[in-house]
C-alpha cells in the first residue's frame, strides 16, 4: 500500500523504490521500507510519516480479510436494525455523515458514526463488532492487539475487548510515525 501511495503521489522515483527493495529484507514491511528510503536520501521523513498516516486511513476501511469496509458497515447497519436498535432514518444519516467525513479526509466506522450521533450506544456497537469478528481484543499485561478472542499470542494472558471502537492495526506495524514531530 505505502508503495502504491509513493508511485500514484510521484512522490519518489522507481529507481529509488529498487534499490530500498534490494536492501530490505525479503517482503518488507511499509515501515522498513519506508525507513530505508529516508536513509538513502530518497525521500524525507515528513514525507514518510504521511505516507504512514494515509497507508492506516486505508487499511481503517478495511477488515483483517481484506474486504472492503463498506460491505461490513452495512452488515453493522444491518445487523442493528435488525435488533431493533437503529431506525433506517438513523442510518441512512450516518452513512451520509461519513460519506462527508471522508470528504475532507477523515475515516470513520460507521459504528463510530452511530455512536457520536447518539444513534447506537458504545456497547452496542460491540456486541455486534464481536458477532461479526471484528471487536478488537487486547492483552492488558504487554498491550498485543488481536481480533480473536481467547489468549494473547505473545504472553498467554487473556484478551479484553478494547476500549475504544476504533480498528488498531495488530502488528503495530503502522502505530506511530518514523520520527517525532519534535
Amino acid at each position: 500500500m505505502a508503495l502504491r501511495i509513493l508511485r500514484h503521489r510521484g512522490w519518489i522515483e522507481d529507481d529509488h523504490i529498487a534499490e530500498a527493495l534490494l536492501c530490505c529484507p525479503r517482503d518488507p514491511g511499509a515501515r522498513e521500507l519506508l525507513e530505508v528510503l529516508i536513509r538513502s536520501g530518497a525521500l524525507a521523513v515528513n514525507v514518510a510519516n504521511c505516507v504512514l498516516k494515509m497507508t492506516r486511513d486505508h487499511l481503517r476501511t478495511r477488515v483483517g480479510d481484506g474486504r472492503r469496509r463498506r460491505s461490513e458497515d452495512g452488515s453493522l447497519g444491518r445487523l442493528a436494525r435488525d435488533r431493533g436498535w437503529l431506525t433506517l432514518d438513523q442510518l441512512e444519516a450516518a452513512v451520509s455523515e461519513q460519506a462527508q467525513l471522508r470528504k475532507i479526509g477523515l475515516r470513520f466506522r460507521i459504528g463510530e458514526v452511530l455512536v457520536r450521533q447518539g444513534a447506537l450506544t458504545g456497547q452496542q456497537v460491540r456486541r455486534l463488532l464481536d458477532f461479526q469478528g471484528l471487536l478488537t481484543r487486547f492483552c492488558r499485561l504487554c498491550g498485543s492487539v488481536d481480533l480473536e478472542p481467547g489468549s494473547c499470542r505473545s504472553c498467554g494472558k487473556p484478551l479484553h475487548a478494547a476500549p475504544a471502537l476504533g480498528p488498531v492495526v495488530a502488528d503495530s506495524e503502522l502505530s506511530d510515525d518514523l520520527v517525532s514531530s519534535s
